[in-house]
């Protein structure tokens, strides 16, 4: 496992802070490596100071590319201050390795729904493994229902930005919601861990789920 940065003169004034973020990273991988041992050892973690890559809602951000890459961003103005930007660093590394297991295995994620259950796995395994409170997990059952509906009985894939982040009507993470509230059935309905869900095929996980 490795942790690089790009360059950028936030570093230059903020020494201390980049050991203890690279610190942070390790000791994370580590510990999710334990829950999940399908996880590559030589996954490379690159960071960027990038503020558009960020969730305003917490200052961070991150992309898995693939089984071996994860990208992590920060905000250089560090609005939730330094132990902040730790603490939400720490659970986006939980949410990115659970992405990076299933590619592992490997497992692809062909529909759009597929990448619902792929968001949902990696908020569930974040919230319930990293004690986060990630504001995309947080749903209302009567209206995550009636979104459900909506994505089988549009086209999704064609708007994809749109309801996986922000519709245009102002709702906010519509598939992120979906993907938990289905992860949340299959777990419920199954009695399978998030560990097991995560190892397993989506027409698996929805049948789990008893949909």
């Amino acid at each position: 496992m490795k942790v690089l940065f790009a360059e950028s003169r936030f570093w230059n004034t903020h020494p201390e802070l980049q050991e203890e973020y690279k610190k942070e990273v390790a000791t994370t991988f580590r510990e999710v490596r334990k829950l999940l041992p399908s996880i590559h050892k030589s996954i490379t973690f690159v960071v960027q100071v990038n503020k558009h890559e960020t969730m305003p809602e917490y200052g961070t951000g991150g992309a898995t590319r693939n089984s071996e890459l994860i990208l992590l961003f920060l905000d250089s103005k560090l609005p939730y201050g330094e132990r902040g930007l730790l603490a939400n660093t720490r659970e986006i590394v939980f949410h990115e390795l659970n992405h990076a297991a299933r590619y592992a295995i490997p497992i692809w994620h062909k529909s759009f729904l597929d990448s619902c259950l792929m968001e949902g796995l990696a908020t569930v395994f974040e919230r319930d493994r990293a004690g986060s409170k990630p504001l995309y997990g947080i749903y209302d059952l009567s209206e995550v229902t009636d979104w459900l509906r909506e994505l089988q009985e549009g086209n999704p894939e064609s708007r994809w930005q749109e309801y996986m982040f922000r519709h245009g009507d102002g709702r906010r993470w519509i598939g992120y919601k979906v993907g938990t509230y289905l992860i949340d059935e299959a777990l419920q309905r199954s009695g399978k861990s998030i560990e097991a869900l995560t190892l397993m095929e989506c027409q698996d996980i929805l049948k789990a789920a008893q949909f």
